[in-house]
Order: structure tokens, then sequence, then C-alpha cells
């Protein structure tokens, strides 16, 4: 059954055989099939890791000095979801005795789609927030100025008070007028493409929400 169809599950394998799912697994093991996972990755560009490794550099040497540093730092991050059927790496295994490395191509057409926006700041989680339509500068710019000090309200006043605020470079991040919103609000204690401290391009590996949150 998983030589003419490996994307099967041991469920619907046990169900088939009249077997439990325990069996069918151990059977599988037995044959030496393995259920490998698919893993998204992103593409880096030519000058990407310089780039990358002078951020983690300076993160390094400011925590040095401050070992919490990190716990001030609002991660942020926004993500679409939609009803295309993306892959769900959780559910989606290729039953085989060695590394077919597969690939599965995910649909384009999309008939609804909802923005989510998510934050860590130390221990909390800011969030979520559905944003209705398309992240663009005027709607992100409202949102930082209304929204974000509502999410804000149950954090600690003196976590609030040396917070730095974290954003990647989606365009409505870097228009000129939210650039200047984030200097207002937080001085030189934010990080992002064009800010005070850059955040390199093509960088989910470097932020906890697409670990914990899984927001990218």
């Amino acid at each position: 059954m998983v030589t003419d169809d490996p994307n099967i599950s041991t469920r619907v394998e046990a169900r088939y055989q009249s077997a439990s799912q325990a069996t069918v697994c151990r059977a599988l093991k037995l044959a030496h099939f393995h259920p490998y996972k698919i893993r998204l990755t992103q593409e880096l560009h030519a000058n990407d890791e310089l780039r990358r490794l002078r951020y983690c550099r300076w993160f390094l040497d400011v925590s040095e000095e401050n070992y919490y540093f990190s716990k001030y730092i609002l991660f942020s991050d926004e993500c679409t979801f939609q009803n295309n059927g993306n892959v769900n790496r959780h559910n989606s295994h290729y039953w085989v005795t060695e590394n077919p490395h597969w690939m599965q191509q995910a649909h384009t057409q999309v008939r609804w789609s909802v923005n989510v926006w998510a934050g860590i700041l130390g221990d909390n989680i800011i969030g979520p927030y559905f944003i209705d339509g398309n992240v663009n500068g005027n709607e992100y710019r409202r949102f930082l100025n209304n929204e974000l000090v509502a999410l804000l309200d149950n954090v600690p006043l003196k976590l609030r008070m040396n917070m730095w605020f974290q954003q990647d470079g989606h365009p409505a991040h870097t228009a000129k007028a939210t650039r200047e919103l984030l200097n207002e609000k937080f001085g030189n204690r934010w990080i992002g493409l064009h800010g005070p401290r850059e955040w390199p391009p093509r960088s989910p590996d470097l932020t906890q929400l697409d670990f914990f949150c899984g927001v990218i």
C-alpha cells in the first residue's frame, strides 16, 4: 500500500487491513520504511550571509552587556492563512526506504484568506490580532498607533518602557511613513529593514515566532 501511495497515513492503512495503527507502524519499521517529512527552506541571496552575521554579532555583543536583552525585544510577524491546501508539515509524510528528496507543490488559487499579526515579548504572547484585507502601509500604521497599545496593556510598564520592536522587511514595514512612526514611538530601539538596527532579509530562523507560534 505504501509503495502504491507513499503519502498514505497509517490510520488509513490500519483501517483497510483491519489492524491496529501500532501494528502497521511496526510492520513499516520492520520493512525499513521511514516517514520522511517536508522541510520548508528559505532561499538566500549572495550578500545575505554578511548581513546575517552582522546582525548576529551585534545581538551577541549587546547580550553580553545585558543578559536579559532578548526578553525586551517584541518579535513580531504577520502570516496569511489560506484555504488553498498549503502544506501541513505535521500531517504530510512520504513512506519510503530511502530519502526521495520529494517536493510537494501547493495550489496557487485562493478562495479566502485571513491575515494575522502576533508577537512575542519575553514570556508574553502578544495577540494574535486579525487584520481585515491586505496588510498595506496605512493599515499597518493604524495598527501600530491604535491596536498595539491595547495589545500591550497587560505587559509590565518597565518592560514596555525599555522595549525594542522587531519587524521584517514587508513593504508595509519599510515605507518612509512607517519608519518615521517607528522612530517617533521607539527612537533607535527598533529592528527592521532600513531601521536603526537592520533586520537581515530572508531570516525566519532568527525569530521565535516561526518556531513557537508557527506564523511564517
